[in-house]
């Protein structure tokens, strides 16, 4: 079953890593990228609405809590999964995000193989079973 992500991120390098581990893992898994916040509410009004949502984060204007704060009260997204990729990751920082309504925090992997893993556990995760979760969690679940 193809799956939809929109991905707000802006760093090109890892939009082109990112493109290149969902191929690499073969699974059927449509990608719209989105380079801010304000981009996720454009996107949603000509593409499918996704199953998955993944914000770096550190994205250029709004802060994550505010980006996490507007999806979260969307109409239509405010139940969709939501993940922040970030490279930093203070747990005060981490809590507030929690807080906020993301679904689970990781710190960006930086190999292809981390990256193709990740997708792959993202995509058959059942975020009903599993609605909000710790990195130690998400990685001990047998997928």
């Amino acid at each position: 079953m193809e799956k939809h992500f929109l991905i707000a991120e802006d760093d090109e390098e890892d939009i082109d890593l990112y493109k290149e581990a969902i191929l690499a893992g073969a699974l059927p898994i449509k990608v719209n990228f989105v380079l801010y916040c304000d981009g996720i509410f454009k996107t949603i009004s000509v593409v499918p609405l996704p199953d998955l949502i993944i914000v770096d984060g550190n994205l250029p204007g709004k802060t994550l809590l505010e980006c996490i704060t507007e999806i979260r009260s969307h109409e239509t997204l405010h139940r969709t999964p939501l993940v922040v990729l970030s490279g930093s990751s203070p747990k005060t920082f981490q809590a507030k995000s929690y807080d906020a309504g993301i679904n689970l925090y990781l710190e960006k992997p930086n190999s292809l193989n981390e990256i193709s893993e990740l997708f792959k556990r993202l995509y058959y995760i059942d975020w009903s079973a599993n609605p909000k979760m710790s990195a130690e969690e998400f990685y001990a679940l047998n997928i």
